[in-house]
């Protein structure tokens, strides 16, 4: 082993060991954030994502989205997209920020499109969609739906002008043309189960983010910020949910805004990474995103000037009630999964 390997372990050493003497230091904080993130887990991300991820991946593996994405194929051809993959490209910017890994892991595994090109469309497959832009950051921070809306097309703009140059300067290689729809019972099971596996290794991840941001917040960087709204804007660069913290309905830093939901945050990459694996690189992925935040915020700055509205009469508060009745069917949902995936696992064994 060489000196610098031997440093480099060394130093994950010390750094874990000191990340666990915090975790008991700071148990108490830590274990009230947990238990919301826990909630917001059960109550928000399994009941918004999980169909969607089901769905998505039930599409590709029987092969109907190459006849979904007929109709989209000016759209396609904008971009310099395969038309087969124009359905990719649109359900990521709709349904939420994991869900373009999602199907393009399923695109990689089964050969239809190579790793590089996979990890290329992942640099523009990637958004909140609309009804988080419309209801927590328009509704909720700004009072106004428009606003949100806006956001959003700033995000969608810039994602639609990145693929359009990336696939130009790196035309995408697609080898499932010869693909034809088919469906087997057996794609639905596998279907819910990979859905249901990736949402597991989500959850995870927001769970284990939430301990880093709260030992930040009780270390360092409470009393850093001179204003709340400040200390929102960065914290959801790292957590995109700290917008809906922002406080006083913020109109000038709508284009601070739409780059954080461009970017995503470094919680939603971690989600990325633990639905993606080692199939493919995430680093191109990473500098298109902050090349986009950039451009979602100049894109919303003109589209504000023009469409916008600068204030509201009447504050809205937000107002964020946990919704105790999703409590049983997320916990109902938990348990066919993993009785599915038990059941898969068992006739896998029988077979060998």
């Amino acid at each position: 082993m060489t000196l610098k390997q031997k440093t480099k372990n060394a130093l994950m050493t010390l750094l874990l060991t000191a990340y666990a003497v915090l975790l008991v230091v700071y148990s108490v904080e830590i274990a009230n954030d947990v238990r919301s993130a826990v909630y917001r887990c059960i109550n928000v991300i399994i009941p918004s994502l999980f169909a969607f991820m089901a769905v998505s991946q039930l599409i590709m593996k029987s092969g109907a989205y190459i006849y979904i994405s007929k109709p989209f194929k000016p759209i396609a051809w904008l971009m310099k997209l395969p038309y087969e993959l124009t359905f990719v490209f649109l359900m990521s910017n709709l349904a939420g920020y994991p869900i373009g890994a999602s199907m393009l892991s399923e695109l990689a595994d089964s050969g239809s499109i190579d790793k590089k090109s996979a990890s290329r469309l992942l640099c523009s497959c990637f958004n909140g969609g609309p009804a988080f832009f419309c209801s927590v950051v328009g509704a909720a921070v700004f009072g106004s739906v428009r606003t949100g809306i806006i956001v959003y097309l700033s995000i969608f703009a810039a994602n639609f002008l990145l693929a359009a140059v990336l696939n130009r300067v790196f035309p995408i290689k697609y080898s499932g043309k010869e693909k034809k729809f088919c469906f087997r019972s057996e794609m639905l099971f596998d279907s819910v189960a990979e859905a249901g596996e990736s949402l597991f290794k989500i959850c995870g991840m927001i769970l284990i983010f939430q301990t880093f941001l709260t030992l930040l917040r009780n270390m360092l960087l409470d009393n850093f910020f001179a204003s709340q709204n400040i200390k929102a804007l960065t914290f959801s660069f790292a957590e995109i949910t700290n917008l809906s913290e922002l406080q006083g309905q913020p109109f000038r830093f709508l284009p601070i805004v739409t780059a954080a939901g461009a970017f995503g945050g470094i919680c939603i990459i971690m989600q990325i990474k633990s639905v993606v694996r080692n199939r493919f690189f995430l680093l191109p992925f990473i500098c298109a995103r902050i090349f986009c935040a950039v451009l979602a915020a100049l894109i919303c700055k003109i589209l504000n000037t023009y469409f916008g509205i600068k204030s509201i009469s009447v504050a809205i508060e937000p107002d964020f009630i946990v919704n105790l009745n999703n409590f049983l069917p997320s916990l109902c949902l938990i348990m066919m999964i993993f009785l599915i995936v038990l059941k898969k696992r068992l006739a896998f064994s029988r077979k060998v």
